[in-house]
């Protein structure tokens, strides 16, 4: 990979907004068939612990374009240069597709020198064939934007509409179901939902096959893609990127959709994938902890250009590859309103972030946490996936610990040291 010429590299992202990764055959799924995922799997870097440091998607966006935390405090105007700019003032040609106008919109989207809106127009009811889908509609203009791209480029290309609207046919939502269960869901509006103690699971069960056909459609969509991948003049030299900024909850903590804002798995354990021209990373996994600044300081990297916020604590996801990498990290955090999470390789805390300075740098608003009553909750990891059986009580001096690690991680982002993390006790 380091003799490629700068010239000849290029790199495709796509981010598919409410795309778990417990959705995806290669994370563990084994009742949804994703086979065009299983493929680009077969030929990746899978990063297994991808944890959204929020899933605040225009916060986040921060984190994706200048490698900063969602805790780290916003530069002054002028004084941090985004990813996007930087590319473009190397010669590397960068375009972003959008069909969310608060992402192409962005401030910091102003550094590409290409930003495509997509608008797709709603269906008020499934679709007959999976091709007439907003997903397929979004990746054919994908497939046709790509063909046009030159080396050195990058494509960023951001999917919101698997959030927005379902209009799978019917056909791929029945595939989930056995034939005593309810008719899958056949409404397009997606649900959000807070489910009391005694909803009825035939009500979830529906929701879930439809969600399910809606990835099925867009793994065929994925599919695709890597086929003109495949066959674009850039292959050798092409890195592809497939990420989500959230997942989508299905009742897990009795939450759907929107609904759910707790910071648990389903909502900020989200798929990255890594496919490079070099065969040592292929059906490569790593249980590294990775956080979305990572990927601003993965394409840096790739590009052969400074990272924009050196102090952010983002590490490039290539150096761990090389023979002789870095320790991986041991500390992710992820924040939301008054709400922190601390993920250690063996433990996840949830617990307020009111009494930590954590909470000045949290988002407001709309996408707060909704939970004030928050306690410390306590799970054990990787095992509890799902994070079912709180051990807090159990284990009062690890929760303490956690929560000091999530203050502690707040300093140093407020300070730009997170490149300075002290290292992590043994037993956490």
């Amino acid at each position: 990979m380091n003799d490629l010429p700068r010239e000849d590299r290029s790199a495709v992202v796509l981010v598919v907004d409410r795309l778990g990764a417990g959705a995806l055959g290669p994370y563990g799924n084994t009742w949804l068939d994703t086979p065009g995922t299983n493929l680009l799997a077969s030929q990746s870097l899978l990063l297994e612990q991808m944890l959204v440091d929020t899933p605040d998607v225009r916060r986040l966006y921060r984190s994706y374009w200048q490698g900063l935390h969602a805790l780290c405090p916003s530069p002054s105007d002028g004084d941090q240069p985004a990813l996007p700019a930087v590319l473009q003032r190397a010669g590397i040609a960068t375009t972003l597709l959008s069909d969310r106008r608060a992402i192409g919109e962005h401030p910091l989207a102003e550094g590409f020198a290409q930003r495509i809106p997509l608008r797709l127009r709603r269906a008020v009811r499934p679709t007959a064939h999976a091709s007439r889908t907003a997903l397929a509609r979004m990746f054919a203009s994908v497939v046709d934007l790509m063909a046009r791209q030159r080396p050195p480029f990058l494509l960023w290309v951001d999917v919101g509409v698997l959030g927005r609207v379902w209009d799978a046919p019917l056909a791929f939502r029945r595939r989930f179901a056995e034939e005593d269960d309810p008719e899958p869901l056949g409404a397009t509006r997606v649900p959000k939902l807070v489910l009391q103690e005694d909803y009825d699971p035939d009500q979830l069960h529906a929701i879930t096959c439809a969600y399910a056909g809606q990835v099925a459609v867009l793994d065929l969509c994925l599919g695709t893609l890597l086929a003109a991948l495949d066959e674009h003049a850039a292959r050798a030299g092409m890195l592809l990127v497939l990420t989500s900024p959230r997942g989508f909850p299905l009742g897990e903590h009795q939450r759907v959709g929107a609904a759910a804002r707790a910071l648990h798995g389903e909502l900020i354990h989200v798929p990255c994938l890594l496919r490079m021209p070099r065969p040592d990373a292929a059906l490569v996994r790593s249980q590294a902890l990775v956080q979305p600044p990572d990927l601003c300081a993965t394409l840096a990297e790739w590009f052969a250009q400074p990272c924009p916020a050196p102090g952010g604590g983002a590490r490039s996801l290539l150096t761990w590859l090389a023979a002789d990498s870095p320790p991986p990290r041991a500390l992710a955090v992820s924040v939301l309103g008054d709400e922190m999470g601390v993920r250690t390789p063996a433990w996840y805390l949830r617990c307020p972030a009111h009494e930590s300075p954590a909470a000045q740098a949290a988002p407001s608003g709309a996408d707060a946490a909704p939970d004030a009553a928050l306690r410390d909750q306590l799970y054990v990891k990787p095992d509890d996936r799902w994070e079912v059986n709180e051990v807090s009580d159990r284990c009062p001096q690890v929760a303490r610990q956690l929560r000091e690690l999530g203050a502690s991680f707040h300093q140093a982002a407020h300070h730009g040291r997170l490149d300075q993390l002290p290292p992590l006790p043994e037993d956490l």
